[in-house]
């Protein structure tokens, strides 16, 4: 359940972290690139801020967050990069929709990342803030999203060092775009793997983790959806996105399309799936109580005779026959059987 902001407590802009807190200690990176040079702080500090010269355009300055608990550390990075006190408290609010909003100076762009851990959903937020000449990205913990970008960094692989700061933005994204890929294909085994257990053995687990695996398409559906509408209004956005990169942009956007169609996919598919489910347990209660009720019908006649038979009255003349016993047999197979042979015409049987 997502953390409730009391709006009559706290004032719009007021710094507060919101979410759990999933590093003991904040640590960032800078990276500042050109197509001649580049230089790398892995142990960048707080200190470390009064270094970066924003009025320097000639290389392109990236630095990456982990951790947003510290709102000392973030306060003074707004600071630093004048960003817009609406823009923190969203950045700070780790149940915050994913969204863009563009300002004078910088674009702020959140979303949502998903993995699937231990059979578990788990949520990270990422943010971004874009300039014309630096990016700063923001994530709640340690990841390797960026491993490959900051490879072709430091070994100049690629056009990244040729670009400007829309470009490694849009790497950025368009790496968190494929763990959606790899979510998605995670959760087709998921079905496949159901689907086969649902034919050979369904049973009230298999409806328990197919209603679970609905749930999870349902949650990452809901994360799409605002997600989708984000990435549309991105590639409208012209200040910060250069006209020679909007067609990566373009890009981005028909994979959020094909994930977000994807994703309705496996929701319909998981579906079908409860339903015959569903559909084949009551088959099989059918097929018992029809196994049950046939039984029940055979035995019927053969019921009635034995109880006829086995009164005490004292005056029954076909207990007094020679061969009453042997006869009262025979009646009662023949019944039998005349009883299998019609619900074997009727192919009930």
């Amino acid at each position: 359940m997502s953390e409730k902001i009391n709006r009559k407590k706290v004032a719009p802009g007021e710094f507060r972290h919101i979410g759990k807190r999933k590093l003991d200690k904040v640590k960032m990176q800078l990276y500042m690139y050109n197509k001649a040079s580049h230089s790398v702080n892995r142990e960048f500090q707080l200190n470390d801020l009064e270094q970066i010269d924003l009025t320097d355009g000639t290389k392109i300055k990236w630095l990456n967050i982990y951790g947003l608990h510290d709102l000392k550390i973030i306060g003074d990075i707004g600071e630093k990069f004048r960003l817009d006190a609406m823009v923190l408290e969203d950045l700070l609010n780790t149940t915050h929709r994913p969204k863009v909003e563009e300002y004078a100076d910088h674009l702020f762009f959140t979303l949502k990342i998903l993995n699937r851990k231990q059979n578990l959903l788990d949520t990270e937020q990422v943010s971004f803030i874009l300039s014309h000449k630096h990016l700063i990205s923001f994530q709640e913990k340690i990841g390797d999203f960026f491993d490959h970008i900051r490879n072709r960094i430091e070994n100049d692989l690629g056009p990244i060092r040729n670009k400007q700061a829309d470009f490694l933005f849009y790497l950025m994204l368009d790496s968190l775009l494929d763990n959606y890929y790899q979510l998605n294909d995670d959760y087709h085994a998921i079905y496949s793997a159901l689907n086969e257990e649902v034919f050979d053995r369904p049973g009230k687990e298999t409806g328990k983790k197919i209603e679970n695996a609905k749930n999870d398409i349902l949650f990452i559906k809901k994360t799409l959806a605002p997600l989708k509408e984000a990435i549309l209004k991105l590639g409208n956005e012209g200040n910060f996105i250069q006209s020679e990169n909007k067609k990566y942009f373009s890009d981005l956007r028909d994979s959020v399309l094909e994930i977000n169609e994807s994703f309705e996919t496996q929701w319909h598919l998981f579906d079908s799936t409860f339903n015959l489910h569903f559909t084949l347990i009551n088959n099989k209660a059918n097929d018992i109580m029809k196994v049950l009720t046939i039984i029940a019908t055979i035995f019927i006649p053969l019921t009635f005779f034995a109880g006829v038979y086995g009164m005490n009255f004292h005056y029954m003349p076909e207990l007094g026959w020679e061969y009453s016993y042997p006869i009262f047999w025979l009646l009662m197979i023949l019944l039998f059987a005349g009883t299998v042979i019609f619900f074997r015409k009727k192919k009930w049987l």
